[in-house]
């Protein structure tokens, strides 16, 4: 029996980012945005963008205050129903208004923003925990965040009715997210392809020829989950990759789900377990978390609450030899489940154990050190926050040990992202084939029957390939997948040996959702 290399493969939101997908919290923003100004255009109303319409109507937003009713009867009724605004919509018009020039970029930090609301509106009402609001605006920004929430009606802003429509809107303001991930994962082809080629080449790296590698995904992104393992393990044993996916863990949710028991939306925004210790310290933790009216808020109650934990087909590898992390920024929201990874696989402990760190230089080579000085200071943070939980003794020595047992990396990716070389696979191996349906009229070449159907697939398209946009790239491969073109095709050039060559090549790397 060949040897085999477990590994754990922990997945942040620069993963999707380097596989082509568009789903920062800026992408969802921008999306957003664009949307509520074309309906606040087409609205007849005196402002421009729902910026001007959120700053003007703040003074009367209350309980009863509704912005679908009063818009959908004058512009896109569709996108409004379903994609409601909500009250944490105005929220970030207001953040992004009032913070400080200095940390304009977190202003749709999302996680950080709840966390801060919800303590501000149910705990301690007379400071912001960390979001940098202009001084000379603090007032004015405190009470505009609680005219979105708060009632005009007294009792109804009692601490739990309170929680409740906080949440509430949350829920929808998450749907409205996972409508915007699902949009871009079905127009995005090559998404899942750079995908699966980019846990190829992680989970190959450092493996020996001839040795199996065994890999558990822990995601914190919505978009692919244990059904495209499935697909997935069918394409590497078809190409034998010498690699298995063995369990899939989407640990915030997923925007789209074929288990029978979950909505069509679970995902999940929240704020960290340690967050309601870090500000409670003068409190036991049994006390903190019991009279905590935040708790409902946190990622580990929602998990539950919202039956995420269904989405675990199977369980991790009990031993693991390599964790990898790739494109998660490390910040303290997610501290809790590293430190349970590191605790649950005995990090300290074992003396064979490897951890790799891999971040994209965002930057110019000029400050490629400053990057990894940065990386390398977030993964030693966060091991030493994991250190405290061992003991005195060890506090000041697991970064130490893990070097001197060369079992730490911190590795820059390179700036040619998994997309963009994916792209450069899929169109080279599509060029003989534009090449072929550019010579269609040579009756020596194709017969009827393989022009009539090479004609149907390069329909629409440019005859210089080149001139592709993702688009049209993304178009030609869905249409060769879900219309069933690529077994028509296949089928019809059997007897010419060099064109079948090209499409079944491309046929098997394009492969099948």
């Amino acid at each position: 029996m060949a040897n085999s290399k477990n590994i754990l493969l922990i997945m942040g939101n620069g993963f999707d980012l380097s596989c082509g997908l568009k789903s920062s919290y800026n992408d969802f923003f921008e999306w957003r945005k664009n949307n509520l100004d074309r309906i606040i255009e087409k609205s007849g109303l005196d402002e421009k963008t729902f910026d001007e319409y959120v700053e003007n109507e703040i003074n009367s937003i209350g309980y009863k205050k509704n912005f679908n009713e009063d818009l959908r009867e004058k512009t896109d009724k569709e996108y409004l129903k379903n994609n409601p605004i909500t009250r944490w919509d105005c929220v970030f018009v207001l953040v992004k208004k009032y913070i400080s020039p200095d940390h304009i970029k977190e202003w749709n930090d999302v996680e950080n923003v709840i966390l801060n609301v919800v303590t501000f509106l149910l705990v301690n009402d007379k400071k912001w925990l960390n979001l940098k609001i202009r001084e000379d605006q603090n007032k004015f920004f405190s009470e505009e965040v609680k005219r979105c929430f708060y009632s005009k009606k007294p009792l109804e802003n009692d601490k739990a009715i309170l929680s409740k429509r906080m949440l509430d809107d949350l829920n929808i303001f998450e749907s409205n997210f996972a409508n915007y991930i699902r949009g871009e994962v079905h127009s995005n082809e090559l998404y899942k392809i750079s995908a699966r080629e980019l846990i190829k080449k992680l989970a190959r790296r450092g493996v020996k020829e001839g040795e199996i590698a065994n890999v558990d995904i822990f995601s914190f992104n919505y978009s692919l989950d244990a059904d495209q393992r499935r697909s997935y393990n069918e394409y590497f044993e078809r190409t034998n990759c010498n690699l298995r996916i063995n369990s899939w863990y989407n640990i915030h949710g997923i925007v789209e789900s074929r288990h029978m028991s979950m909505k069509k939306s679970n995902i999940i925004f929240g704020i960290d377990m340690t967050d309601l210790l870090d500000n409670n310290k003068q409190s036991t933790l049994t006390n903190t978390l019991l009279n905590d009216p935040r708790i409902e808020f946190t990622k580990s109650f929602r998990i539950i609450s919202e039956h995420v934990n269904l989405l675990r087909d199977t369980a991790l590898n009990s031993e693991e030899d390599k964790i990898i992390i790739y494109g998660h920024s490390l910040n303290a929201m997610d501290y809790s489940y590293f430190r349970t990874l590191f605790e649950m696989f005995r990090l300290y402990e074992s003396n064979k154990m490897a951890l790799e760190l891999y971040y994209y230089p965002m930057n110019d080579t000029d400050t490629i050190h400053t990057e990894e000085r940065a990386n390398v200071e977030k993964l030693v943070n966060l091991l030493v926050t994991y250190s405290k939980t061992l003991g005195n003794q060890y506090e000041n020595s697991i970064v130490d040990k893990l070097v001197l047992e060369n079992r730490l990396s911190v590795i820059s990716t390179g700036k040619e992202n998994e997309y963009n070389k994916i792209k450069s696979d899929v169109i080279n191996d599509i060029k003989p084939i534009i090449e072929i349906g550019n010579k269609k009229g040579d009756s020596d070449l194709l017969s009827p029957t393989e022009k009539f159907l090479l004609g149907t697939v390069l329909s629409n398209t440019k005859p210089d390939i080149s001139e592709w946009t993702d688009n049209d790239l993304n178009s030609f491969i869905n249409k060769w997948k879900n219309k069933g073109y690529m077994d028509r095709l296949i089928n019809a050039f059997k007897k010419n040996e060099d064109i079948l060559k090209n499409f079944k090549e491309l046929a098997d790397f394009i492969g099948e959702d």
